[in-house]
């Protein structure tokens, strides 16, 4: 089976950690049902760049969402009106991203050999 890794840069504090979810499903595909995902990895911040690795996984088609929680509360925080996200969030492929977030399509890439993706997280403000 292959390994998945990411590599995630961009970071503008070194507070909090990183936490990655990997979906096979484009049903549950940033859903928060964690328990129907393909893989998790989480690490604490330790330099400008920060790999996380989901390890083997099977062959197939995939997608990563990654959330900088910098206040380790677990959860990605977001302004009171407007509920955009306060903290920095990344998906695989780098979309762009825009209020309703990016789609399936945006962020699936094939896992056939050991990969290392590069993602770098994003945030509003």
């Amino acid at each position: 089976m292959p390994k998945l890794a990411i590599q995630c840069t961009n970071l503008r504090t070194q507070n909090g950690k990183l936490v990655a979810v990997a979906w096979k499903d484009p049903a549950t595909f940033r859903s928060d049902d964690l328990e129907r995902a393909a893989g998790s990895a989480s690490a604490a911040i330790d330099g400008e760049a920060v790999t996380l690795d989901f390890g083997e996984l099977p062959a197939g088609k995939y997608a990563v969402a990654v959330l900088h929680d910098e206040n380790e509360n677990d959860k990605l925080d977001v302004t009171p009106l407007l509920q955009l996200p306060t903290e920095g969030m990344a998906f695989s492929r780098n979309p762009k991203m825009g209020l309703k977030g990016p789609s399936w399509d945006d962020c699936a890439f094939d896992l056939n050999a050991d990969t290392v993706l590069p993602i770098e997280i994003k945030y509003w403000r």
